[in-house]
């Protein structure tokens, strides 16, 4: 119940601020390509902050670890809402998904601590649902509040959920930690426990699994606001309805997933989800083609890749920790950075590409499903081949 409190910080900290993108351009007085940036400096900061917080919670403990993440992201958002040019913004955000990513640090590694593999991916999958919710709400609160009161109110709102989060886990979170690991932070054990990581089959292919799965999700982040708001011409508070009718249908497949996985299994559960994130790629590249790009079209496309993204990322999550029980606080801060780097890059390409067409968005999602279809098919699929 705790870690589904504050998980919710990073959905919070990208989902509201995406309305009001357009607003801060405006109070900014520049462009929407450099608003884009100070997202992806957000996303680069949860990238590296992983690596970080993988190996400081598996020294110090789960619980310290997100206490001192927490602390970072409140103090970045209450700066954000008082910054004057986008010189800072940058900055702070790359803070302030720094500190977040050790939300995401902890939770994977609380579940790994206590679980084992078929039950982590339930449990991530509950944990996915928790962020799916936050995703359906966020945006309308900020495109509410970006509209009465001004962009600066959304990181306000940010930093004062992420209080009340922080007060929480303080007296109440426990330590899941059974044992410090003393040698985590010598830099040759961090070299080996990387080494070892990448050299495992199941890690490398699950991890590209999921990272192509990640890409579709960047590519609706970043590019749903450019289709819907400067394409199609509609406002920010609509926009934050059409973006949580797209979470919606995530959130309805992660429920769904939850008892998929615990039926079929995990590889079977990834293959589901691959084919629908193909599957999305396709419908996007077909209306982009007929010039069909309408708000229903737009929905339907990005509402199917969140559903792949659904299925995908609980089946991936456990698959690629499975066999690091002893590391899981660096295992999944590798994953992390991994996945959030690619979608960093994404956001940033298609800020580089913006030209007020869907076609960026058209063509970061044909990746996002070449990459997963091809992660699964060359090494995530071969994998049963050599248990039987």
């Amino acid at each position: 119940m705790v870690l589904g409190l504050v998980i919710g910080v990073g959905p919070l900290a990208v989902d509201s601020s995406l309305p009001a993108m357009g607003d801060m351009a405006i109070g900014l007085g520049i462009d929407v390509g450099r608003i884009q940036t100070s997202l992806s400096a957000f996303v680069f900061g949860v990238a590296t902050g992983q690596l970080a917080w993988g190996t400081l919670a598996d020294r110090f403990g789960r619980r310290p670890t997100l206490i001192a993440g927490l602390s970072a992201y409140i103090v970045a958002a209450w700066a954000l809402g008082l910054a004057d040019t986008i010189e800072p913004i940058i900055l702070l955000r790359f803070i302030q998904g720094a500190g977040s990513a050790a939300v995401f640090i902890v939770s994977r590694a609380v579940v790994r601590d206590v679980f084992d593999m078929t039950t982590s991916a339930r449990m991530f999958a509950r944990l996915y649902q928790i962020v799916g919710l936050f995703a359906v709400i966020c945006p309308v609160i900020g495109g509410q509040l970006t509209e009465l009161f001004g962009w600066r109110a959304v990181f306000f709102f940010m930093a004062a959920w992420a209080t009340v989060g922080l007060i929480v886990v303080a007296f109440t979170l426990r330590e899941s930690l059974a044992e410090p690991d003393h040698t985590a932070l010598q830099l040759r054990q961090i070299f080996a426990s990387f080494v070892e990581l990448y050299g495992d089959a199941a890690f490398r292919g699950y991890l590209l699994v999921g990272a192509g799965s990640y890409v579709g999700l960047f590519a609706i982040l970043a590019g749903m606001p450019i289709v819907v708001i400067d394409y199609l011409g509609e406002s920010p508070a609509v926009f934050g309805y059409l973006y949580s009718s797209v979470m919606i249908a995530y959130l309805a497949a992660a429920a769904v997933s939850e008892r998929i996985v615990r039926r079929v299994g995990i590889e079977t559960t990834a293959a589901i989800g691959v084919a629908i994130v193909a599957l999305a790629a396709i419908l996007t590249v077909a209306a982009n083609a007929a010039d069909y790009v309408i708000l229903e079209t737009v929905v339907v496309v990005n509402a199917t890749v969140m559903i792949g993204f659904a299925f995908t990322m609980p089946a991936v999550t456990a698959g690629a920790l499975g066999n690091f029980h002893h590391m899981a606080g660096r295992a999944t801060a590798l994953m992390g950075f991994t996945q959030q780097a690619i979608g960093a890059v994404t956001v940033f390409m298609i800020g580089l590409a913006t030209d007020g067409t869907p076609r960026p968005h058209t063509i970061a999602m044909a990746f996002a499903g070449l990459i997963a279809v091809g992660a699964y098919v060359l090494l995530v699929r071969p994998l049963r081949a050599k248990e039987t």
